[in-house]
């Protein structure tokens, strides 16, 4: 990775400005994942003076700013107390908590990480984004964008629907990135059903959610409803697992989420 210049604005109106002045110019998050990279940044804009470390209790939702640390979100009596422990399960086993107090939930969600728990778990959450100019958008439309346009995420909304969330994860290590990952949430009459790091963006399985919503769901059709699921996703082999052994976590979890939310 390459810096030419580093910028860091007060306001989101002149880190806008700053970021549209040149193609190679970027906005940075918690830059614990550049290293990665190869890239070569114009100017780099830092978001850390911008105000967008929060977490903010509304009627029907909860805001989180774009510049929350994971730690921060994984402590938080607030998201704890309204949608349950899968969002700090799905980032306590992260590396480590000096690596996620440095880590920010808006660049790990807006760079669409596909080896990520933490974005199944938001597209179970039904999470919203909302962008400078582009405005609110459901994290499952920014999932499917092809291209992105260039815009800063500022906070990510939690709505408050009663839903009860569940996330499972396999890992090669206490520390390590996910094998596979699936999510899946109830409210009322309404599923949600997310996978990630099979490996690939995460996504949901949209035609069993179809089945799942269109009438009650039995602790009994767990098993078939489990086959659907893994038959909707696209699994790939790396040094961490094969294809196949992805797909028999799926059934499994699949199944195990089914029996728990449907009871």
């Amino acid at each position: 990775m390459q810096i030419r210049e580093y910028v860091k604005p007060d306001t989101l109106e002149e880190a806008y400005a700053l970021l549209m002045k040149g193609k190679a110019n970027r906005i940075l998050g918690g830059c614990t994942f550049l290293k990665r990279t190869n890239l070569k940044i114009g100017t780099a804009i830092d978001l850390a003076a911008c105000g967008l470390d929060y977490i903010r209790e509304m009627d029907t939702e909860v805001a989180v700013g774009a510049y929350t640390s994971l730690r921060t979100v994984e402590t938080s009596e607030v998201i704890l107390r309204e949608f349950g422990p899968a969002l700090r399960e799905s980032m306590e086993h992260l590396i480590g908590v000096q690596l996620r107090n440095a880590i920010t939930i808006g660049a790990h969600a807006a760079s669409r990480f596909g080896f990520s728990d933490i974005i199944p778990t938001l597209l179970a959450m039904n999470a919203k984004l909302r962008f400078y100019r582009g405005g609110v958008k459901t994290l499952r439309d920014y999932m499917e964008e092809e291209r992105l346009e260039k815009d800063i995420l500022v906070e990510i909304l939690l709505p408050k629907e009663g839903r009860r969330t569940v996330v499972q994860m396999a890992r090669l290590s206490y520390s390590d990135y996910s094998v596979f990952c699936l999510a899946m949430s109830r409210a009322g009459g309404n599923w949600i059903v997310s996978a990630g790091a099979f490996p690939g963006r995460a996504k949901l399985a949209e035609r069993t959610m179809a089945v799942m919503n269109g009438g009650p769901v039995a602790r009994e059709e767990a098993a078939t409803l489990a086959e659907n699921i893994a038959a909707e996703y696209r699994f790939g082999s790396n040094y961490r697992g094969s294809a196949e052994y992805r797909r028999e976590l799926c059934r499994v979890f699949a199944r195990r989420g089914i029996e728990e939310l449907a009871q």
